[in-house]
């Protein structure tokens, strides 16, 4: 009978493992090794025990994660927590500080000239009249 094509819907059955190429019989497993079962376990107690297994981890898998993601949560909540003061804190500097219009520093500028000419004065006058 020739093979089927992936792509064909044809089934055909598996030929069934000898007993002694179970994995129930092989010696690893329990078994004798030889094909007959005396000795071994029942594969429902193995199957059982490998679905416990199997749930077992799976629930202390889930409780790590669980734990990790209870713990990044309350990180990303302590973050957010304290963005959230530095921002309050910056806004408040930035409340208290006072910005310089350009009239204000024309000003302040003319009024340095007028203190700069007044102390060129004094010093023309202390300089010619040493005792005054």
């Amino acid at each position: 009978m020739p093979l089927a094509a992936p792509n064909q819907t044809e089934y055909t059955r598996p030929v069934p493992l000898p007993p002694e190429n179970r994995p129930e019989n092989r010696p690893e497993n329990g078994g004798s090794g030889d094909g007959s079962s005396a000795g071994s376990r029942p594969i429902s107690d193995s199957l059982r025990e490998a679905v416990e297994g199997a749930f077992a981890a799976t629930g202390l898998t889930r409780d790590k994660a669980q734990d990790l993601s209870d713990r990044t949560r309350d990180r990303a909540q302590d973050l957010v927590g304290e963005v959230s003061r530095l921002g309050r804190d910056a806004r408040e500097a930035f409340d208290g500080m006072r910005l310089v219009s350009r009239d204000e520093i024309a000003d302040l500028s003319g009024r340095l000239e007028e203190i700069e000419s007044r102390l060129e004065a004094l010093e023309l006058t202390a300089g010619t009249n040493p005792e005054e």
